[in-house]
């Protein structure tokens, strides 16, 4: 197989999983798009300046607690940290040994976040 057919499958399969992940947990696509740009991985830490940047965590984190969010994170109530946990138990983000966070390619390439020597973003 060719490198270029390679990369297209992942970003094919990048756009599926993206669109499934949206429609099962609507509020993921709303703390990954924020992150657009980014490379991983990176620390947590990075990620939540991001979040704090555009404001769109703190209004979800808002909205879930006046009721107004569909299917919500499970542990939003911890803030950030328990979006993180969501995100980890929907293996949306991965945490690394050295305490970095990854994003699996089927996530990473979809909500065009990049990665050294990896599949690049989705325009």
């Amino acid at each position: 197989m060719h490198y270029e057919s390679l990369k297209r499958g992942v970003q094919e399969a990048s756009k599926i999983r993206v669109r499934e992940i949206q429609e099962d947990y609507p509020w993921v696509h709303r703390v990954l798009q924020p992150l657009k740009g980014m490379a991983v991985p990176c620390g947590f830490e990075e990620i939540k300046d991001r979040w704090d940047e555009g404001g769109g965590v703190r209004c979800l984190i808002e909205e879930a607690a006046q009721g107004t969010v569909k299917l919500p994170p499970r542990h939003v109530e911890e803030g950030e940290e328990g979006i993180r946990r969501d995100l980890e138990a929907l293996q949306v983000i991965q945490r690394m040994r050295d305490g970095r966070v990854n994003i699996p390619d089927v996530f990473r390439v979809g909500y065009g976040l990049g990665r050294k020597g990896g599949v690049k973003p989705t325009q």
